[in-house]
């Protein structure tokens, strides 16, 4: 309420519409917020709760915009593009079974799934008031899973889909009490895997290595499903904001789009060249969902640089608004060090290409993050 208060005194927001941005107000006024003992942990808070939301929260006066992509960049920008944006999936690799089989065991056999009961209803239509009314419930018995097949298929979903090692599946299935499983494999399965990845989560980053997949990534956010530009897409793809002035010449598109204030800073102040490097072309990033065992990732940013040298590097990058690395929340610090692992293993799938992943905090400038971290 004490910030809506304070959104409203200075005329951000009007009769509960938005006027203009309350992340950028947020980010630039603190002092002006009406909020008593306003730490710095609770402030980040704020941010993020606006970060996380930053789509869900529309300027109403901005019309549908459309953002061309420039022909002549996208032509640069496309092999990075395709090569940032390639399918994968999470493989598990190495971990100490003992230990994990053993934990993971002893909280799943704790777990309370029921049996799943077949139950008949009894209905009847009531003209007089249009509604179903529900007369009678009569529960038949249990539902008996697994009585005329194996454990193949449930496993496989381990197998398969989240790519845990079959004779791991196996141990584990040895180790854990299969009645619960018969009760409801569905939930059974799913608890299963929640289990798996809390239990392993303190080593799970040793454990975790991406594998890449030949199939075709069109279409997506910038592409049609032959692969070609799209002639234009609307901003909110790229951001919840846009401005069209003083477009940087080597961005990929001709609107400058963005999320946040230091979003757009950086989009209209990043040099063209550094350190005998030149910035051929740079752009705020679609969403290529990343997989992590918590949530898929999205970075910020993608940079193609000419070194002085004549190769070519891939720079991807995700930034961050605050003034250091400890106060970027635990789940998204994990989250950072899954995408340092992918873009690792993604170096491995292209020898011949020059792929860096890095992080930037509080606007460093491109000469600095390559040094640092």
């Amino acid at each position: 309420a004490m910030l809506y208060g304070s959104l409203d005194s200075h005329g951000i927001i009007n009769d509960g519409k938005i006027l203009s941005s309350v992340t950028d107000f947020i980010e630039k006024n603190r002092d002006k917020l009406n909020i008593p003992n306003l730490t710095d942990e609770r402030y980040q808070e704020i941010l993020k709760i606006l970060a996380d939301n930053r789509n869900a929260i529309k300027d109403g006066n901005k019309k549908t915009k459309k953002v061309k992509i420039r022909e002549n960049k996208w032509q640069t920008f496309k092999v990075l593009w395709e090569t940032i944006n390639k399918n994968s999936k999470i493989v598990y690799r190495n971990i100490e079974e003992k230990d994990i089989i053993q934990n993971v065991s002893e909280v799943f056999n704790k777990e309370k799934i029921p049996t799943i009961k077949n139950k008949i209803y009894t209905q009847k239509y009531n003209a007089q008031n249009d509604e179903i009314e529900n007369l009678e419930e009569i529960t038949q018995g249990e539902t008996h899973f697994f009585q005329t097949q194996k454990f193949d298929e449930w496993i496989n979903f381990f197998v398969k889909e989240q790519k845990f090692s079959f004779p791991f599946m196996l141990k584990l299935l040895n180790n854990i009490d299969k009645q619960k499983i018969k009760n409801n494999p569905q939930k059974a399965k799913e608890r299963l895997l929640e289990i798996l990845k809390e239990t392993i989560h303190g080593s799970l980053l040793t454990c975790v290595d991406y594998q890449f997949l030949e199939t075709s990534i069109y279409p997506n956010k910038l592409q049609n499903g032959k692969g070609q530009k799209k002639q234009e897409i609307a901003y909110g793809i790229l951001g919840k904001d846009y401005m069209e002035k003083k477009v940087p010449e080597n961005l990929l598109y001709d609107t400058i789009c963005f999320d946040s204030i230091i979003e757009k800073e950086i989009q209209l102040n990043d040099p063209q060249s550094f350190d005998n490097n030149k910035v051929t072309v740079f752009a705020k990033l679609p969403k290529i969902s990343i997989p992590t065992p918590y949530k898929n990732y999205n970075p910020d940013f993608a940079y193609l640089i000419e070194k002085p040298n004549g190769k070519k590097l891939f720079l991807v990058v995700e930034t961050k608004g605050y003034e250091s690395e400890a106060y970027i929340p635990a789940e998204e610090q994990q989250k950072i060090k899954y995408a340092k692992k992918f873009f690792k293993a993604l170096q491995k799938q292209l020898p011949t290409i020059e792929i860096q992943y890095k992080t930037r905090i509080n606007a460093q400038s491109l000469s600095d993050i390559l040094q640092n971290n």
